[in-house]
């Protein structure tokens, strides 16, 4: 188990089909790797979250595409992917007193899992996340 302390990219623009196509284009052009990502809709608008491998570029491409972007410190937590890691993982953080504002993950059966954690204290996230076997 491992921890990475980065940033996610927010973007809150209106929904339709493409809407995710046309954002990450400017990104996928420019050699930009999205690492992990979620995305939702409400209404008539869609936030999507992102974390890639150059943050900053990829904030710049997005900003130049006319979206506004906005940017959180995010703890990525690279784990075996079981069953109660994530239990494991939100009670480690509710005991230290972090309130998770988002989290989403990915993982396949008997595998690893990425799984993104914003919060209201990254570091202490990090420092949380890594005590845990």
């Amino acid at each position: 188990m491992s921890t990475t302390k980065t940033s996610e990219l927010l973007v809150v623009t209106k929904t339709g089909p493409g809407i995710l196509a046309k954002l990450v284009a400017p990104l996928a052009q420019s050699n930009i790797n999205v690492e992990c990502f979620t995305g939702y809709e409400w209404g008539n608008e869609a936030a999507i979250r992102l974390v890639t491998d150059n943050n900053r570029k990829a904030r710049e491409l997005l900003a130049k595409a006319g979206y506004t972007v906005s940017e959180s410190p995010t703890v990525i937590w690279d784990t075996p992917n079981t069953p109660g890691i994530l239990r494991k993982a939100a009670s480690a953080l509710a005991e230290q007193k972090v309130n998770i504002y988002c989290s989403y993950a990915t993982g396949e059966p008997g595998g690893k899992s990425k799984i993104a954690f914003t919060t209201s204290d990254a570091s202490k996230t990090a420092d949380t996340l890594e005590l845990l076997k």
